[in-house]
């Protein structure tokens, strides 16, 4: 069986668990990140398992660039949208996103040559924007600017 499609995550403002869990370059409080994203109320994120609080850090192309050469995706998927700009919050539609968002992708795009095919814009299963619109003909297109054949 052949793989032809790998989806990459990527975060907005990474993460790690609290305490000795390994190195967070840039790393910034919660506090710090709800004023940067104009959220309206504290925001943070704990580990599920063991309910403990999660670090945050400053976005690091050179971390994404890194992870990118080693398991070569076809796609991205960027989570936090929203953290980039509350404004974001629980949008499904590319065309409702701030231009900080799109400009955000459009970086990401720009600097790791690979499309952004899922835009997170919340913490909801559905907050999610699919940049995906068509697998007929084996073909996947997405609606970037242009409506960008990525092949």
């Amino acid at each position: 069986m052949k793989v032809d499609s790998i989806i990459m995550t990527v975060r907005s403002f990474p993460i790690r668990v609290e305490g000795n869990s390994g190195p967070l370059k840039d790393e910034i409080s919660w506090e710090e990140l709800r004023q940067r994203s104009g959220y309206p109320y504290p925001i943070s994120e704990y580990t599920t398992v063991t309910g403990r609080l999660r670090r945050v850090a400053a976005f690091d192309l050179e971390a994404v660039r890194r992870a990118a050469m080693v398991n070569r995706p076809t796609e991205l998927a960027l989570h936090g949208a929203d953290y980039l700009d509350f404004a974001n919050s629980g949008l499904t539609s590319y065309s409702a996103l701030t231009k900080k968002a799109k400009d955000f992708i459009e970086f990401l795009e720009g600097n790791l040559t690979i499309p952004v095919a899922l835009v997170g814009t919340g913490p909801q299963q559905e907050a999610m924007v699919d940049r995906r619109i068509s697998y007929s003909s084996g073909r996947k297109v997405l609606t970037t600017a242009g409506n960008k054949d990525v092949g």
